[in-house]
């Protein structure tokens, strides 16, 4: 069924799966913060369907920051990579076996 799928298809490099882990720990806490405080029914009402447009433009620059800050960290990593593959050394975000056709 699934052709020659196995588990060393899922390993990935540990940049890789320490982002993942990361994001699923705050996504996780973030819920449990959620059930912990009781504000699901608040964050519904209050702020996703609000048509309030001052709580609409603050949602709007949350996550216009987040965004903000996530082009300012991939804009150091592709800077990052750029310094550090110089030479034999790959850097650090390609797989050593990446480039390596059998």
């Amino acid at each position: 069924m699934f052709g020659k799928l196995n588990l060393e298809a899922f390993k990935h490099d540990p940049i890789e799966s320490g982002a993942g882990i990361g994001m699923a720990i705050a996504g996780l806490m973030i819920v449990a913060l959620l059930f912990y405080f009781r504000r699901w029914k608040w964050l519904w009402n209050e702020w996703l369907t609000s048509l309030d447009h001052k709580k609409i433009g603050m949602m709007y620059i949350i996550v216009s920051l987040l965004m903000l800050f996530k082009g300012v960290v991939d804009a150091l990593m592709l800077r990052a990579q750029q310094i550090l593959a110089v030479g034999e050394s790959q850097g650090f975000c390609v797989p050593r076996a990446h480039y390596r056709c059998a």
